[in-house]
């Protein structure tokens, strides 16, 4: 049985190469720019903490009578509040499920395009 390689079929098979080369890099792009957000997230929240950490207070004598200058600042609640705030960044990307979909997509179109070159040069 010899096979016979058309103008068609060949610009087909170039078709879904580039077209799935697309879907990857832009579910890489997609991917960095996810990370990219969740790292300026990360360093916002950061900045914010440093900021009221560096707000609170500062013991320069220790030996003085007022008590509000002379004890440390309590970070009992701002620690609840920046972990929580650090726990929550955004979830941002393609998720699992949209890359097994559209892997299935390409592997469908790669079974349909063989199957039907099968059935063509059946008949003739």
């Amino acid at each position: 049985m010899a096979v016979h390689v058309t103008r068609a079929g060949v610009a087909l098979t170039v078709g879904i190469i580039i077209v799935t080369g697309l879907i990857i890099g832009g579910f890489f792009i997609v991917k960095n720019s996810g990370e990219q957000a969740r790292r300026e997230e990360a360093i916002k929240v950061a900045e914010q903490n440093l900021e009221t950490q560096s707000n609170e207070g500062v013991v320069l004598n220790e030996g003085q009578d007022n008590t509000s200058e002379s004890t440390p600042p309590s970070n009992s609640t701002d620690t609840s509040t920046s972990d929580s705030a650090a726990g929550e960044l955004p979830q941002t990307g393609p998720s699992d499920m949209s890359a097994i979909i559209s892997l299935g997509i390409v592997t469908f179109a790669v079974v349909a395009y063989y199957s039907s070159r099968r059935a063509v040069s059946k008949v003739l």
